[in-house]
């Protein structure tokens, strides 16, 4: 989006919640929110100045006329034209906004209106005079600017160092062997992911790390785990392999940062269970009816 000096804008409902200042205005004249117009952007600030804007020229005016009769001057409030109407532009509500609270420019069927070239002179003359109060410790402007430009800069800065981290950083897929056994009680529990827990992973087998997407998966494909049979003196066990594939977040400098876990798992060729299974019930079949063999 464009940003000049002399249109107007809206504000996103986010930046009042953000700036939780009760003194700004209402984010809604009416049944729209309020527009208000850009009047400036400092040389040294990331930050945009915003003047709200009101309709209510009658009100304005008579705060403003009562201003002049006993100061001699007012600066904090301007009645300029703008889609060629009157209009109050209220200075002592300016506040300072960043560009991603900005939701849209002010439009009329679609057109974008400027606020008049004799307004905006006012405009600019009546905030240098402003901020030239400001300075010297006299305070016109009813919001906390001070405090929400703080809050504005401070996020900028967090936002900006998130950017930097994460363009320094890279990511990598490992693939994983796990292994666990069971016993033939446990047979029923026997199935894809079962060796893949938090209490097994002592027993994961880092294999292989890639730092290319597609070739990982063109190596991981080609896995599949399996099921082995072990007798002991008793019973028998049964001896699960799997394979998994993990994406890791690391550092420029090989660091692990964070991990975006198991993306991944290989089949499980399971078909000696099948066969085990097969077997036990066909075993109970010849208990049940041990007349059939006579």
């Amino acid at each position: 989006m464009k940003l000049e000096t002399g249109y107007v804008y809206h504000i996103k409902n986010e930046f009042f919640e953000f700036a939780q200042d009760n003194k700004l205005m209402k984010n809604h004249e009416g049944n729209a929110t309020r527009p208000n117009y850009l009047c400036i952007k400092k040389d040294d600030s990331n930050l945009l100045w915003f003047i709200p804007m009101s309709s209510k020229v009658d009100k304005y005016n008579k705060i403003m006329q009562q201003k002049i009769k006993k100061n001699g001057v007012c600066d904090t409030i301007i009645i300029g034209k703008y889609r060629n109407r009157e209009t109050a532009f209220l200075i002592q509500n300016m506040f300072p906004v960043t560009e991603k609270y900005i939701d849209h420019i002010d439009t009329v069927k679609g057109k974008i209106q400027s606020v008049a070239k004799s307004t905006q002179a006012k405009i600019i003359n009546s905030i240098n005079n402003v901020f030239r109060l400001k300075e010297r410790g006299i305070n016109l402007i009813f919001p906390d600017v001070d405090k929400i430009s703080e809050k504005l800069l401070d996020e900028l800065k967090k936002e900006n160092e998130n950017q930097i981290d994460e363009v320094n950083l890279v990511t990598r897929y490992d693939i994983v062997c796990s292994s666990m056994v069971f016993s033939s009680s446990d047979i029923d529990n026997i199935k894809q992911g079962c060796s893949i827990t938090e209490e097994n992973s002592s027993n994961f087998l880092y294999l292989r790390q890639f730092d290319d997407y597609e070739t990982v998966v063109n190596e991981f494909n080609k896995l599949q785990g399996f099921v082995s049979k072990e007798k002991g003196l008793f019973t028998s066990y049964y001896e699960v392999t799997e394979y998994f594939l993990e994406e890791n977040i690391f550092d420029t400098d090989g660091t692990l940062q964070y991990s975006n876990g198991i993306i991944d798992i290989s089949p499980l060729d399971d078909s000696i269970l099948k066969d085990e299974i097969s077997k036990d019930n066909h075993q109970d079949k010849e208990i049940k009816n041990p007349t059939d063999n006579m």
